[in-house]
């Protein structure tokens, strides 16, 4: 039996992690409601505008989620397939960081223009 090493592991958690948060994005959009994953419900009990709220982070959290399925494949074929220069990793590792930062203070944004 051979070992997982860390990264792959890591590699497929951030990939379902991508499609997790694709799939409450497009349940958001059809129940009209915003999951826990966005929003607690304390959060959402002073939400002015769901509506607005809902379609301002649709978009965004499904960019986010791409970009982490993604971030995931293109580690797993860095660990299985062909093995990218450290630039390349670093560049990788660079936007999802980006992306994620990005995604965060889009959902400050939405706290302070919602609520």
């Amino acid at each position: 039996m051979s070992k997982i090493p860390f990264l792959q592991i890591f590699d497929v958690i951030v990939i379902f992690l991508g499609a997790y948060i694709i799939f409450q994005s497009v349940k958001m959009r059809n129940d009209q409601e915003v999951p826990g994953l966005f929003m607690t419900q304390e959060e959402m009990r002073l939400c002015t505008n769901k509506k607005g709220l809902i379609n301002y982070l649709y978009s965004r959290a499904l960019a986010f989620g791409a970009v982490d399925m993604l971030f995931g494949l293109a580690g797993l074929y860095n660990d299985f397939i062909y093995n990218f220069s450290d630039a390349v990793n670093c560049v990788l590792v660079i936007i999802f960081l980006g992306v994620w930062i990005w995604f965060s203070m889009a959902l400050r944004k939405a706290k302070t223009e919602f609520f």
